[in-house]
């Protein structure tokens, strides 16, 4: 009995481990709750994930052995960062530094233009845009409620 149960829990301990740290693209600033993903080569099933820590680092322990995986780090403003391995049984992986390349791109100025109705009916009330009706600058409430229709 005893030998059967030490037969299930080595088959149990085939799993390995990746870590690394990730940093901008000079090496020195590291960059936290950047995503690290893991997935089966295969078929790209989505095994675990991780977020970086204050540091940059990141672990992931109790990964299968001897199966192809793909590692995907993502962190806004920056290009993915890929890398394929296969761990052996009980085998550790450290990427060390993973250099992100920065994604961001300048744009020119951007400017958002939106037009609002006239006039918008909810249920029992009528909203009037008041920009909408043209008067003069220096012109009374009353002016405005004159060219509101229906007022």
């Amino acid at each position: 009995m005893g030998c059967l149960l030490l037969l299930g829990i080595s088959a149990y301990a085939q799993h390995g481990s990746v870590s690394g740290r990730i940093t901008d693209s000079t090496g020195k600033n590291p960059l936290a709750l950047g995503t690290v993903s893991i997935f089966k080569a295969k078929d790209t099933v989505l095994v675990t994930y991780r977020l970086s820590n204050d540091k940059g680092e990141f672990s992931i322990g109790t990964l299968p052995a001897n199966i192809p995986l793909r590692l995907l780090v993502s962190f806004a403003g920056y290009e993915p960062w890929r890398k394929e391995f296969t761990l052996a049984k009980n085998g550790v992986l450290n990427l060390g530094n993973i250099k992100m390349v920065s994604s961001a791109l300048q744009l020119d100025e951007v400017i958002v233009i939106a037009e609002r109705p006239p006039i918008v009916v909810r249920k029992d009330t009528v909203e009037f845009n008041a920009a909408s009706f043209k008067t003069l600058p220096n012109a009374v409430v009353e002016d405005l409620l004159k060219k509101l229709p229906g007022v």
